[in-house]
């Protein structure tokens, strides 16, 4: 942790140290001075991210919420709209003993964009499974509504997950993607903790 840190700090003071430069500043290696408004969201950005980082072995929430990256490595009989072969933002939300989960199951895909949308899928009152299970499915984008669909989980690691895990890989498939009752589309997604109290 304490190697990650330091390149996270070496890293934010690089770059404010360049957008001090581009904006005709002069600043001291290895400090933060110097920066104005120009770049002053740039400053913040960093500054969350290595507080996140940081202040993560203490964060108090029991939430165990995995935001990642979801790629859909194959599709069928998505006539409509077929997402085959493209990656996604994603979260991944299961029951998990001593959190405040509750008992729900959610999955989520991100699309990137000015009108970015989203397909989300919950099971109510159960985890996912290796067996397709029948789930909500609710779409926002030009519009917004709910359609009956179906998730299965073929593989996580790790298999069990705890109020301490930190990452989780998934591989399944949702029936009935996007108001489309014949799509199948297979996926894998890779998520770290969202550690945001």
């Amino acid at each position: 942790m304490a190697l990650t840190q330091n390149y996270l700090i070496l890293t934010v003071t690089g770059m404010l140290n360049k957008l001090g430069a581009k904006y005709g500043e002069e600043t001291e290696e290895g400090s933060m001075v110097g920066v104005r408004s120009g770049s002053i969201c740039c400053f913040v950005f960093a500054a969350s991210f290595l507080c996140l980082q940081t202040g993560a072995a203490s964060a108090a929430s029991t939430d165990v919420v995995f935001l990642g990256g979801l790629t859909v490595t194959n599709t069928s009989g998505c006539t409509n709209y077929d997402p085959n072969h493209q990656f996604f933002g994603g979260s991944y939300f299961v029951p998990v003993v001593g959190s405040t989960n509750g008992s729900n199951s959610t999955l989520t895909f991100h699309s990137g964009g000015a009108l970015g949308g989203v397909e989300g899928f919950t099971l109510a009152s159960a985890a996912f499974t290796s067996a397709f299970q029948p789930v909500t499915g609710t779409h926002v984008y030009t519009l917004a509504g709910t359609y009956p669909a179906s998730v299965k989980v073929t593989s996580q690691a790790p298999p069990i997950i705890l109020t301490t895990t930190q990452k989780v890989s998934v591989v399944g498939a949702v029936q009935g993607f996007s108001f489309q009752p014949s799509c199948v589309v297979n996926f894998t997604f890779s998520g770290l903790r969202d550690l945001q109290p």
